[in-house]
This record gives structure tokens, sequence and C-alpha cells, in this order.
């Protein structure tokens, strides 16, 4: 852990939502945090390390400064914890990111599931730092779940698919749940004594290099089934690097339209990592409230997966050979590849993927509008106003910018206000749709008048 921002998320979300009903206090647990040293006093002084150093032992290790890619960097400080751990002969191992949110009973979960499994895998829904409710107290599994489905409802603004297309996560929501079939996956715990030697090996990635087929018994995977049984949210902020690379446009789940078949079955072909295709075959998972569980049996994205079954086979032993016989398997997906007239996505078979994508962009525009609305309490000469001020902020040329932030950031909150808003409205969506929502409902405006 480095750095102000991850410091704050590991304060306020990560150690928050552990203490919540998920350590108590024990001599056999130890909390080990790798940090910089002239942060180890701040790290110290938190309200919560302190609670939390009343309840189990804490150990500190320093990091050196990284002259690494950042996956390479961390991977190597997961190695070194990895080996400390079976050194102190610990049972087992649990994956902490100061970016994580914890839901209540999370220790126990991984400690009864490790019992009988040697690692657990789970997707981490990915949600912005800044939409998360400003009080958050409430770390059950029920209340995280609605946190989930609330902000990944409007995956444009929570830049979902742009995290997770290098992740590819495949996804399907309805107003009832979201449904993640996931490539790569989040590493809840490991059993320790399940784990070979860890070699001196420089990984791009542990969990992508470290945790294959070679190091894993591919029986003994656990895959987290939904949100009510386990959950836990990574937070990322909308003003972070990641979420501001040049080019870097919103996309689509690849998954959305006539073209799901191709783009996984490519993916599949695609991707070298055996154990990532494994948790595709046989990891599902669902964010869902406790009321709607039932609704996800019938499940219309897994209904549209039915072509996998003729490639692999939904016995997992014997998917694993497939898996190792490789070319017998890519001439499978060759050929499926090529029948394409028997696929059709559900209610949407008739569209064309290009008119999906308007109809998304516009439905998504509309939800940010309402947000960006929602605390006028419906007083329509400020929605109009608000309207206004954001569609001549849209307009001002990118040169101009500097200038018009001089003259009215500190003067004009409204503007500063607005300027805000757009970095969750801009990043998700393409000018010309906020321009089309604004205009549309300022003439709504006008037509009730």
């Amino acid at each position: 852990m480095w750095g102000e921002e991850y410091i704050e998320y590991f304060e306020r979300l990560c150690l928050k939502s552990l203490l919540n009903d998920n350590i108590s206090k024990s001599k056999k647990i130890s909390f080990n945090i790798y940090c910089f040293k002239d942060e180890l006093n701040k790290i110290k002084k938190l309200k919560n390390i302190i609670k939390l150093k009343k309840l189990i032992s804490i150990n500190y290790f320093f990091l050196k400064k990284n002259k690494k890619e950042k996956y390479s960097y961390l991977a190597h400080y997961q190695k070194k914890l990895i080996n400390i751990a079976k050194e102190r002969n610990s049972d087992y191992f649990i994956f902490c990111y100061p970016d994580t949110i914890f839901c209540k009973d999370y220790m126990k979960f991984c400690t009864t599931k490790l019992e009988k499994f040697s690692i657990l895998f789970s997707p981490a829904p990915l949600v912005n730092f800044e939409s998360l409710p400003k009080n958050l107290d409430n770390f059950s599994k029920e209340n995280l779940s609605k946190i989930g489905n609330n902000c990944l409802s409007n995956f444009y603004k929570n830049r979902i698919n742009d995290f997770y297309q290098k992740s590819n996560i495949n996804l399907w929501k309805n107003e009832h749940y979201t449904y993640y079939k996931s490539f790569n996956l989040h590493i809840l715990a490991i059993k320790l004594k399940s784990i070979k030697e860890i070699k001196d090996y420089e990984y791009k990635s542990f969990d992508e290099n470290f945790f294959t087929f070679a190091n894993v018994n591919y029986q003994d995977i656990y895959y987290v089934q939904n949100s009510q049984e386990n959950i836990i949210l990574t937070v990322e902020s909308v003003t972070s690097e990641r979420n501001n690379i040049k080019n870097d446009k919103p996309n689509f789940a690849n998954t959305i339209g006539e073209g799901i078949k191709e783009s996984i079955l490519g993916k599949i072909k695609k991707e070298k990592n055996n154990l990532n295709i494994f948790s595709f075959l046989h990891g599902d998972y669902y964010v869902v409230e406790k009321k709607n569980l039932s609704k996800t049996i019938n499940c219309e994205f897994v209904k549209n997966l039915k072509f996998l079954k003729k490639i692999f086979s939904s016995n997992r032993k014997e998917s694993f050979y497939q898996l190792n016989s490789h070319e017998k398997t890519s001439v499978k997906i060759s050929d499926q590849l090529k029948q394409k007239k028997d696929f059709n996505f559900g209610l949407v078979k008739k569209k064309s993927y290009e008119d999906i994508t308007i109809q998304l962009y516009e439905n998504v525009t509309e939800e940010n509008y309402r947000n960006y609305i929602k605390n006028v309490n419906n007083n329509k000469f400020l929605i109009f106003g608000r309207s206004m001020i954001l569609i001549i902020i849209i307009l001002i040329p990118n040169w101009l910018l500097p200038i018009t932030n001089k003259i009215f950031s500190k003067r004009f909150k409204a503007f500063n206000r607005t300027r805000h808003d757009l970095k969750f409205i801009l990043f998700a969506t393409p000018k010309k749709y906020i321009l089309k929502v604004c205009t549309k409902n300022i003439l709504r405006l006008i037509k009730n008048d």
C-alpha cells in the first residue's frame, strides 16, 4: 500500500469493513502490510489501525521504490508475503487490498470454505469511490449487493467496461441482478499447504502467472456463486490515472448484441492461461438482492452460452483434459465461429449492433442526466438552468476551457459544480448524446409550461 489515495481507501473502507463483524480478538491472526517507510507513521496513526491492533498482531514490511511495471511490482511483494506466511506455518493466506470493501462475515466465509477447498475465486465488482454513500457504515452482504447493483446499473458512469475490458468481464444485467462471466477472477484466499514452493521468478502478474494448473488442483477450486453468499467491491476514483488514459473511450461489454458468440470464442482461442478459461467455464456470479435470488435461475445470458457445451464438457475433470489438448479444442472453436446462423441473443436478436449501441448510449445518458439534476427538488427553473449550463460547458472548445475556468470557477459555483459532475458524465458518454438528452428535456419542460 502506498500513496494518500490508497491510505484513505484503506482507512475508510477496507479496515472499517474488516472491523465490522469480521475480525475478532485472536492470537492466531496476523495482518501483514507492505508500505513505504516514510508513510509508516501515518498508517500507524489511522484510527482503524489502532482498533485493529487491539485485536490481532500487525507486522510492517517496507517497499523499495518502484522500478518495475505496477503489476510486476505488486507480484514481487505478494510472493514475499506468501513466503512469510508459509515460513510462519500459517494455515491460510487471505488477500487484502486497500481499495477493497469486505462484507460482513467475510473472514469466516473464507476460513470455512478453505477447510474443504484450496483456493477461492470471485469477481470483485468495481464502483466509483465518489459514487459510494458518504456515510457508508453497513457492510452487510445485502447492503453491498444493493450498492453493487445500483452502481453497476449505470455501467458507463462507473466506467465498468473500461476497467474490465482488459479483464474480459462478460456482463449481463437486468432490473433484478447483474451477472458476471469472467476470464480473470479475484483471488480471495488460499490454503497454504496446497501451494508448492514458490519459485524465485519474475511474475508479470502474480495471479495470472502463478495460479496456473501447475500450482493449483483444479478440483479444489471454489467459485463464489452470488453476492448473498459473499461479496467484495473494489473502488476506483473517477480522477484516477487509469480512468484518464488518453484516447480511452468507453466501450460496451464485448458480449452485447449478436457478437456475443464470436467475441467469447475469439477470446477463448487467444487466452493463453488455461486456468482463466477453466474459471470462465465453471465460475458463475450474480450480484443480486436476497428478494431477487430466485430470479437468477433462468438467466438469459446463461441460456445463450449453450454453444459452449458443444466445445467443452460441463464436467470439470473432462474439461480440464480438454484444455490440455488445446489443438483439438482450437479446431472445435474454429468450427463454431463459422456457424453463426443458429445464434440469437435473447430479446435483442432483431436489432443490429449499431441499434443496440445507440439505444444503450441514450438510456445511459438519460440516467446520467437524471442523476445530474436530482438535487434540484423538481424545480423546473433550476432544472432548466442546470441543463443550459451543461449545454454551454459541453460546447466550450477545449482551447477556451483554461480561460473560462479562471473567469468562472471561483465566482460562479454552478459552473464549478457542473464541471465536477461532467467528470462522471463526459467520461461515460459522447457529447452528442448529452446534448440530445438535454435538449429533449428542455423542450419537455417548455411544453409542460
